[in-house]
């Protein structure tokens, strides 16, 4: 959880510090995909596995 946050401050510092135009708002884009991703593994791994009762 602590390198979700860690990366949004990452995204977020890097974004300011580009120029406005394209460059920033892919960036940014990628930023938030890669930080959904994330988001999406850490959720996925604390789901609870179906029993198997054979």
């Amino acid at each position: 959880m602590f390198l979700l946050v860690s990366g949004w401050i990452i995204v977020l510092g890097a974004v300011a510090l580009l120029r406005s135009g394209p460059l920033q708002s892919s960036f940014a884009l990628g930023g938030v995909g890669i930080e959904g991703v994330g988001l999406g593994l850490l959720l996925r791994s604390h789901i609870i596995a179906p029993r198997d009762d054979r």
